[in-house]
């Protein structure tokens, strides 16, 4: 479940449809929420740290701290966070700390897996209005089953969502190798074979011997999506360096 699959809300028990022999109750009922020691914003997080800051997104930090966690979370005591204005929820397992309206909960002891919490409550709150719906998630209702049964569904669904995780971060180590290569080749020119290639002055600096300077617009035209308007000329204004 890497991606939120909608589930039905269900603000009364009435509502849930369950397998014979489940239980039914308010999700508040299945699980404690952890405190959450010092809240971060923009002005108190710093670029490195020890500590990931949770943002409301669904896999983003706000920032970094070195201070202690404000909440501790590992592979056998994970944490579940829920986030008031995107209902983002995430699986945490490792120590983190979080902004406002980010609630860090563990499934209730004897009554609900924390994993299965996740996965049976994840996607059944909309986002179509900008509020609070952390109020609206916790008292709508679900059903579980008893708790070995539980942990033998998070047996099934776990590695499907370890192997999403392991390609979101193969595809962000590739994405960061573009990025990369980008630089070193049109930043600093050190393309392939730019050792041959003489440095000559222009309006922006040194470049490459046969590039040329010319202005965004000059270089085609854009077919798709919002056209910037002509008259942005912080868009249209702007200087490339291309090949001949």
């Amino acid at each position: 479940m890497g991606r939120t699959v909608r589930l039905p809300f269900c603000p009364t028990a009435a509502d849930v449809v369950a397998p014979e022999g489940w239980h039914v109750s308010r999700i508040v009922d299945a699980y404690e929420q952890l405190p959450t020691g010092q809240r971060y914003d923009s002005k108190t997080v710093e670029i490195d740290g020890d500590v990931p800051v949770l943002d409301q997104s669904q896999e983003g930090v706000l920032g970094h701290h070195s201070g202690d966690p404000g909440v501790f979370a590992s592979l056998d005591a994970p944490v579940v966070t829920f986030a008031n204005h995107t209902c983002a929820m995430r699986v945490l397992t490792t120590p983190f700390s979080v902004i406002q309206n980010v609630f860090p909960l563990i499934g209730r002891p004897g009554i609900c897996d924390t994993r299965f919490l996740y996965y049976a409550t994840k996607g059944r709150q909309s986002t179509e209005e900008y509020k609070g719906h952390h109020p609206a998630w916790r008292n709508s209702y679900f059903a579980y089953p008893d708790l070995e049964m539980q942990r033998r569904i998070v047996e099934i669904l776990q590695p499907f969502d370890d192997l999403i995780e392991n390609n979101r971060r193969r595809v962000e180590v590739l994405e960061e190798m573009a990025r990369a290569i980008y630089r070193e080749w049109f930043v600093k020119f050190r393309y392939p074979g730019h050792g041959d290639v003489p440095m000559v002055d222009s309006a922006l600096g040194p470049i490459p011997e046969g590039w040329h300077v010319g202005r965004v617009g000059s270089f085609g035209r854009i077919v798709t999506g919002a056209t910037p308007s002509t008259k942005q000329p912080r868009y249209w204004g702007r200087h490339m360096i291309r090949h001949s």
